[in-house]
This record gives C-alpha cells, sequence and structure tokens, in this order.
C-alpha cells in the first residue's frame, strides 16, 4: 500500500501545511504532488487531508499517520547513517549548516584551504537561521550559536565571539562621545530584529552591559548591522571580528567586551566515523584554533 516515495509526498504536505510549499520542497509541481496525494487517499479509502482555501490541515487519520511516517523517515535516516559509517574512502560530499556571518566571513574562506587538501571531497554551504537536522541528514556538520541537548549529537565549543559597542567616527563628531555604558540609551541604536531565529539567536548572547535604548533600526543580518553603523545609523553592538576591519568604526569602552556568543560544532555521534565528515570536524577544529590565536574578537 506504502511506499517510501508516498510516504515523503506525505510528510513534505503535512509539514508544510500546503500543495504548493511541498511542491517547492520537494522540487515538484503543485499538480504533482496533488496528484500523488489523491492516489494515496484512494487506497487508504480515507482522507488525509482537508483542503481549504490557505492550504491544507489533517484529519484525525491524517494525524496519526503522521506520528507513522515521521518514525518510518527516522528508521530511514538511521539506515542510512550506519551506511555512511561503513564509508571510508576521502571522496563524496559533506554539507555543512551555520548562519549567513559565519559562513560568509569565516567558513568560505576556510574551505577553500579544506578543498586543496581534499580535492576529492565536495562540500555543500547552507546558510540558514534555523537549525538544521542533522539526524535526518538535512546537513552532516552544522555551526551553532547555542549548544544543542539531543542525546544522538556530538558537540564542541570551537571559540567565543567577543561583542563591542561601535559607532561612525562622525556620527560621534557630531553627537559626543558617550563618558559611560549608561549615556549609550540617549544615541540613536542599531539592533536585531525580532524573527523567530534571530530571537534564538539573542537569547544565546550573554550580554555584559545592558542599554535600554529602542533601536531606530533592525536587522537579522551581522553584515547588514556593521553596513548600518558604518553608514552612520547609530551605535550597535557589533562582533569585534567584523567590526575592527572598519577604519571608519570607532569601538566605545574599548576594554569592555559588551557581550560573548559562544560556537558550537555539532555532528551525529553516528556519523563521526565516516572518513570525509571526521577530516572536515578536525579541520575546522584546527583551523578555528589558529583562527582565535590571530584574530581579534575570538576567546
Amino acid at each position: 500500500m506504502f511506499d517510501w516515495g508516498d510516504l515523503k509526498q506525505f510528510l513534505a504536505v503535512a509539514e508544510t501545511g500546503s500543495l504548493s510549499a511541498a511542491a517547492k520542497e520537494l522540487g515538484q509541481s503543485q499538480p504533482t504532488v496533488g496528484r500523488r496525494i489523491d492516489a494515496l487517499e484512494r487506497r487508504l479509502g480515507a482522507q488525509l487531508f482537508v483542503r481549504t482555501a490557505s492550504g491544507v490541515t489533517l484529519t484525525d487519520l491524517g494525524r496519526t499517520a503522521l506520528a507513522y511516517a515521521r518514525r518510518v523517515r527516522d528508521e530511514a535516516a538511521a539506515i542510512e547513517r550506519a551506511a555512511e559509517n561503513q564509508d571510508t574512502a576521502l571522496e563524496g560530499t559533506v554539507r555543512v549548516s551555520t548562519i549567513e556571518g559565519i559562513a560568509a566571513q569565516w567558513m568560505t574562506p576556510e574551505l577553500g584551504a579544506f578543498r586543496r587538501l581534499y580535492p576529492d571531497i565536495d562540500l555543500e554551504l547552507i546558510a540558514e537561521d534555523t537549525a538544521a537536522d542533522l539526524a535526518n541528514r538535512h546537513a552532516d556538520i552544522a555551526i551553532r550559536l547555542f549548544r544543542p541537548v539531543e542525546p544522538s549529537l556530538i558537540t564542541r565549543r570551537l571559540a567565543t565571539i567577543h561583542y563591542g559597542f561601535y559607532a561612525h567616527k562622525a556620527f560621534l563628531d557630531r553627537h559626543g562621545r558617550p563618558r559611560t555604558v549608561a549615556e549609550l540609551s540617549r544615541y540613536d541604536f542599531v539592533g536585531w530584529d525580532e524573527a523567530p531565529g534571530t530571537r534564538a539567536k539573542q537569547e544565546s548572547l550573554r550580554e555584559n552591559a545592558q542599554v535600554t535604548a529602542q533601536p531606530v533600526f533592525r536587522t537579522n543580518s551581522p553584515g547588514t548591522m556593521v553596513a548600518a553603523v558604518d553608514a552612520g545609523i547609530g551605535v550597535g553592538r557589533l562582533p569585534v571580528s567584523m567590526a575592527e576591519g572598519h577604519d571608519r568604526l570607532e569601538r566605545l569602552f574599548p576594554d569592555l567586551v559588551a557581550a560573548e556568543l559562544d560556537v558550537w560544532l555539532v555532528a551525529h555521534a553516528e556519523l563521526r566515523a565516516n572518513a570525509r565528515i571526521r577530516a572536515l570536524w578536525d579541520f575546522i577544529i584546527a583551523r578555528t584554533e589558529t583562527y582565535r590565536r590571530t584574530r581579534a574578537g575570538f576567546g
């Protein structure tokens, strides 16, 4: 009655909430996904979804089937991981998930060096705010700004990102330089937006200096935040490693670490035995140690 293709179609529709979103995730057309779901429901002799103008909702049977389908997906992923553990060749593809700032500023230059060492290993670097599902092979390795708690994952703290308060020198010439951190509350401020991925990152940030100013400019991108401060929009709490390369920016209270954020290397425990994934895992750790010694703002 079922095959894995049926379950992938069903899971995509159930988890995205619409045929169009499922089609995009699966790389298929919406009519194709709709026909597959219709055929599945005919074989079952019962509805899995109720179609609405805004998408689909699960029926009682659909909710029951979803729990079983997720278990089948997890078991299929476990079989894939077991097979990967037998892979001792330094070739193939490794998928890495991290946030945009780390992907652009840190990981991409380092991965160029990795490719020179291992030319037969292909790399996929996914820049995203959401945490990739390592158990289901959405990525092989992740670099995260929080420590996962799942027992199936292995973790290692790579570094601690240090933040400082920065502003454009011309902005400070116009508005004056604050004498205390408390005085920052009267300045225009550049801050983070309230998107779910950004909120999760901010919850991991250890703020060592509280500022009560309401931001006049918000963004979910570290690079855009540095650009906004560099444009003279306001004061920002920026990663030191990103801000120090901008000559027009001035660090306020240079001896103050305004905030700290730990960076974690994560992989599924069963995949550590895979040769190409282990090679990249070890490479990232080694290069991070060098980066910490030579780059300001990393502890």
